[in-house]
């Protein structure tokens, strides 16, 4: 079971192609409520799509300070050089 879910929320351009992609970390072991925590806590517009893409064990969350129901932006290495 995992300890939390790993959750991208995507904006789309007016042609409907993924436009901004934004992930985070909710620790939350429920798939569904693990979004719905995401779209409580941080700005998820109308005709954006939130939905959880991979399970986290609860080793990512060792050391973040991060306790149950906590979101956090996620980035990874590739992030890092974008933009």
């Amino acid at each position: 079971m995992p300890a939390g879910w790993n959750i991208r929320v995507t904006t789309f351009d007016s042609e409907g192609k993924p436009r901004i992609v934004r992930n985070f970390l909710a620790y939350e072991s429920d798939k569904e409520r693990a979004i719905q925590l995401v779209c409580k806590r941080v700005p998820v517009a109308e005709g954006e799509l939130a939905e959880a893409v991979a399970e986290v064990s609860g080793n990512e969350f060792v050391g973040t300070g991060m306790g149950l129901g906590d979101v956090r932006r996620h980035s990874k290495k590739a992030d890092l050089d974008e933009g």
